[in-house]
């Protein structure tokens, strides 16, 4: 398996990072949530592709 016979030589991806974060006022009693998502796409080739475990 490799990338050679695909449209451009590459596969197509997308890296995609979640972050959550809690936060609370000490001593105001005030608290909330942040939420975030970033996402990356990318290309890349691949020469080879070997199975090392099942």
């Amino acid at each position: 398996m490799n990338s050679a016979g695909r449209p451009g030589g590459v596969y197509k991806g997308t890296a995609t990072a979640m972050w959550s974060v809690d936060w609370a006022v000490t001593g105001g009693g005030r608290t909330g949530q942040l939420a975030e998502v970033r996402q990356s796409p990318f290309t890349v080739s691949v020469g080879e592709v070997q199975v090392v475990g099942q």
